[in-house]
C-alpha cells in the first residue's frame, strides 16, 4: 500500500506500507504526491494497481507501460463535489469537473473500473460494483444485542462521521437546541470554526457533544461510539445533489450496530430504510417535525428493537464486505489470469 503519511499504521497485517511525504497543501497532494506515488509504484512491479484518487488518473497512463491491470476505484462522484468546492470560484470549479470528467472518460477506456455506490453506473456504466460495507467482525454484537431502554438518563442520539455543513452538522445542533432531554454526540473530525458555529446555534446548550474537533478519528473511536449504544443514528443532511442518491456507509454501520437509523427524506434513501423497516425518514428542513418523530421513535422501545433485529438480519445476510471482498479477489484473479504470462510476484503487493 503506497499512501503519504509519516507512520506505519499499528499491527498491519499481511500488508506492506509504502510512505511518501504527506502533503502540507491540496495543490501539493495532486501534483508532487501524486508523482512520488507513482514513482513507488513503478518501482513495485505489482501484479495488479489499485488506485483511487483521481489526481493519480495522468499517471496510471503512463504506468499501463508496465503491461499490468489497473483497476481505478471510483468511491465519491467528484465532478459533482468539485462544482460544490466552497474554496474554488465557480467558473474554476465547473473547468476543473470537466476536465476530471474528460480524465474519467479516458480511465474507462483504459482501466477496470470499480465503483462504491449503485448510481455511479450512469457515469462509468461498465463498473464493477464494489459496495463499502461493514465487516462483520467489526460489530460482534451482532450475535446478541438488545436496544436501551430510554429511561430518565438522557438518551443518546449519534451521528458518526466526518462532519461539514453538507452532512447536516447544523441540523444536530438545532436538534440538541430543541430536544434538551437527549444529547446529541457527534463523532467525527469536525473544524474548529464549525463546531463554533454549531454550539452557537444550540445556544452552547449542554447536550450538544462534538467529538474530533480538529482531529482525524480513527475507525476504532467510530466503533466505540457505536459500542455506547446510542438510542438513535443521525444522517440528517440539507438536499444536495452530491448526496441525495448516495446510499451512505454509515447507514450499514448504523445496522450492524443495532441502531436504527433517522435520515433525510430523499428517495433513494427512504427506499433502503424505510422499505426494510430500519429506520425513519423525516424533512431535513423541518427539524420540529424531525424532533417530534425522534421523540416517539424513542418512546417506543419495541419499535425499536424491530428495527435494529431487522438491521443486524441485513448486514449478516447482504450488507457485510465478506461478500463485497470475495468479488474484489475474484476481479484480481481474473484480471491477472487474462493476461499471457503472469510477472514474478512483488512480496506483499497486489
Amino acid at each position: 500500500m503506497i499512501l503519504p503519511g509519516r507512520e506505519v499504521p499499528a499491527d498491519p497485517v499481511d500488508v506492506r506500507f509504502d510512505l511518501v511525504a504527506k502533503p502540507s497543501a491540496r495543490l501539493q497532494r495532486m501534483t508532487l504526491t501524486a508523482l512520488m506515488v507513482f514513482l513507488r509504484a513503478w518501482r513495485m512491479r505489482a501484479d495488479v494497481y489499485h488506485f483511487h484518487s483521481p489526481e493519480l488518473i495522468p499517471w496510471m497512463f503512463l504506468l499501463l507501460l508496465r503491461g499490468r491491470p489497473i483497476v481505478y476505484d471510483v468511491h465519491e462522484d467528484f465532478s459533482t463535489g468539485i462544482r460544490r468546492a466552497i474554496y474554488l470560484p465557480y467558473w474554476l470549479a465547473a473547468t476543473c469537473a470537466f476536465g476530471l470528467r474528460v480524465l474519467e472518460y479516458l480511465a474507462t477506456r483504459c482501466f477496470t473500473v470499480v465503483i462504491a455506490e449503485k448510481y455511479y453506473v450512469e457515469i462509468f456504466p461498465n463498473g464493477v460494483e464494489l459496495l463499502n460495507y461493514p465487516r462483520v467482525e467489526d460489530f460482534p454484537e451482532l450475535a446478541v444485542h438488545e436496544v436501551p431502554e430510554a429511561d430518565s438518563t438522557a438518551p443518546v442520539i449519534v451521528y458518526a462521521g466526518s462532519l461539514v455543513r453538507q452532512r447536516g452538522a447544523l441540523n444536530y445542533a438545532d436538534l440538541a437546541k430543541a430536544m434538551p432531554e437527549v444529547r446529541v454526540r457527534t463523532v467525527g473530525v469536525v473544524s474548529s470554526k464549525l463546531a463554533r458555529e454549531m454550539r452557537e446555534r444550540a445556544g452552547d446548550a449542554a447536550n450538544l457533544e462534538i467529538v474530533g474537533v480538529s482531529r482525524w478519528l480513527c475507525y476504532g473511536e467510530i466503533l466505540e461510539a457505536y459500542r455506547a449504544k446510542p438510542i438513535l443514528g443521525l444522517a440528517i443532511f440539507p438536499d444536495s445533489d452530491h448526496y441525495r442518491r448516495k446510499e451512505l456507509t454509515k447507514f450499514f454501520e448504523y445496522m450492524a450496530a443495532g441502531i436504527p437509523v433517522v435520515c433525510s427524506d430523499f428517495p433513494v434513501w427512504r427506499k433502503l430504510i424505510e422499505r426494510h423497516g430500519v429506520g425513519v425518514c423525516v424533512d431535513p428542513e423541518d427539524l420540529a417535525s424531525a424532533a417530534a418523530t425522534i421523540r416517539e421513535l424513542i418512546a417506543d422501545r419495541s419499535r425499536r428493537q424491530a428495527m435494529a433485529d431487522r438491521g443486524r438480519a441485513l448486514v449478516l445476510e447482504r450488507f457485510n464486505w465478506d461478500l463485497e471482498a470475495a468479488r474484489l479477489d475474484h476481479l484480481y484473479v481474473s484480471l491477472v489470469a487474462d493476461r499471457t504470462t503472469v510477472p514474478a510476484r512483488h512480496p506483499n503487493s497486489i
